[in-house]
């Protein structure tokens, strides 16, 4: 029938109502719950066309006609078909009825009954609710023993909102780091504490001296926490932080010269060591646009460092090894200079590319740090 709803197109309609919203009907918000739909009945002239196929029409509704689905039936009088009762409008009330007709009710009382038991266990305040709501697809679908994990952890937390003790030493069966990195944002939305008022692992930093006759105890190249690196008591006359480890562990010696893995965004939080803040200090990364984001960034954070390697210069010297970004960033960046903000116009310019710092000649760049090491 032309323009006539069928009973395949209604329940088509209740599944995406069901994917928009299944998950704010968890949290308690169910008034969006309702369908009501004219289904657009056809003519007299329709039904003499096909009145084998209006026949049909008319009794798949009646077959489904109770229960979740209210069917409006209309009567109308036609000259050559005679009275007839047909069905006018629709309408599905609530959730449970809605997700019955989208052929997902096991799977909504699901989401519906762990919604409760965690607003049983956390309460029902609007924190916990739109917690729900953000992820209570994922919630609702977790296998039997992650809900039960999810649920243990998240009271858990909430009872020790403070707690100070690393992931380890949760009293939670089967919760380890990976389990927790993995569900972290929902335990974290769920009682509303960034962070679970968890220890966290320190932030560590590698370091090399390049110049041995300065290394304490003879140790070149050691890792610690940077609070420990801070306590050291070092006055290099130049810091130079390496993006790249492979280039840091190749760097050869340099008198006075400290090289720094900042691999990651592991830069910015060097400003916490300060004979690194203090020192004469210099930065290469990717010339990327995440290379270039990083290191503003970390001027931002108190770092004096000046860039090598990261201009166009060396761009377009190697511009056959360009490869694309995957995944540019997108911002300005606050804190470049002048030469650095023309290398990152010229990536994007060139549609997003990339000059890893591995790809680059290493005698040009030896050539290059020294010039200003």
């Amino acid at each position: 029938m032309p323009g006539a709803v069928t009973v395949e197109e209604l329940r088509s309609r209740a599944r995406r109502v069901w994917d928009r919203d299944g998950r704010k009907w968890a949290a308690g918000c169910t008034d969006s719950a309702i369908m009501d739909i004219p289904l657009h009945p056809p003519t007299e002239r329709e039904v003499l066309q096909d009145y084998d196929g209006a026949v049909a029409w008319v009794a798949s509704w009646r077959a489904v006609d109770g229960g979740p689905i209210e069917v409006t039936w209309e009567p109308r009088q036609w000259g050559r078909v005679g009275r007839q009762a047909v069905p006018a409008r629709v309408r599905v009330e609530g959730a449970d009825g809605i997700a019955a007709v989208a052929g997902e009710l096991p799977r909504w009382l699901r989401w519906r009954a762990r919604a409760d038991e965690l607003a049983a266990v956390l309460g029902s305040g609007d924190g916990v609710r739109s917690a729900i709501a953000t992820h209570g697809r994922v919630i609702g679908d977790l296998g039997a023993t992650d809900f039960d994990r999810l649920r243990d952890v998240a009271r858990w937390v909430a009872r020790n909102p403070t707690s100070g003790r690393f992931v380890r030493e949760l009293p939670i069966r089967g919760v380890g780091t990976k389990w927790l990195e993995a569900h972290r944002s929902m335990v974290e939305d769920l009682v509303r504490r960034p962070g679970l008022g968890l220890r966290e692992p320190p932030a560590l930093a590698r370091i090399r001296f390049l110049d041995p006759s300065t290394a304490p105890a003879g140790i070149t190249d050691l890792t610690a926490p940077l609070q420990q690196l801070d306590a050291l008591d070092l006055s290099p006359s130049r810091v130079l932080i390496i993006e790249n480890l492979q280039t840091f562990l190749a760097l050869p010696e340099r008198p006075g010269v400290v090289a720094v893995d900042g691999h990651g965004h592991v830069a910015p939080a060097l400003t916490g060591v300060g004979w690194i803040r203090r020192g004469s200090g210099f930065y290469w990364g990717d010339l990327d646009s995440h290379g270039l984001h990083i290191l503003s960034r970390a001027r931002g954070a108190g770092l004096s460092v000046t860039s090598v390697l990261m201009d166009t210069e060396t761009l377009f010297a190697f511009r056959d090894l360009w490869v694309p970004e995957p995944q540019p960033f997108r911002g300005a960046p606050e804190h470049l200079t002048d030469v650095e903000r023309a290398a990152l116009a010229a990536l994007r310019e060139h549609g997003n590319v990339r000059l890893e710092q591995e790809r680059i000649d290493w005698e040009y760049a030896l050539n290059k740090l020294d010039a200003v090491l």
